[in-house]
């Protein structure tokens, strides 16, 4: 006996800046996996050295996020504090919500509803 799979679509994402926000902000859109793991701490990373340590993220139109995206949330989280910032998550859906409270997120993180 066979089976035979469909081959999976990749799902998309973006990770978009938002000029002129105080402080920066990311927009998070799609499912970040560890496809776009390197992409999201580069931006973190560049964000946070502009902004003395604040960052922002929207995170309205984020559907899914995995352990490897919230490994990169919980480093710059820590590079934020050590600069004296902060990072906050915005507009996270209820879906998102559901895995920051099965992994504790929603302790580490402020997460403020716009």
């Amino acid at each position: 006996m066979t089976f035979e799979f469909p081959a999976e679509e990749p799902v998309g994402y973006s990770i978009r800046r938002r000029d002129g926000a105080d402080p920066p902000e990311l927009a998070l859109e799609g499912e970040l996996d560890l496809r776009a793991a390197s992409e999201l701490r580069e931006a973190l990373l560049e964000a946070l050295s502009e902004s003395g340590g604040h960052v922002a993220l929207d995170m309205t139109a984020l559907s899914f996020l995995d352990s490897t995206i919230i490994s990169v949330l919980i480093m710059a989280k820590k590079r934020a504090e050590a600069a004296g910032g902060e990072v906050r998550l915005r507009n996270v859906s209820d879906r998102v919500k559901r895995t920051f409270s099965i992994t504790g997120i929603t302790e580490l993180f402020s997460i403020e509803e716009s």
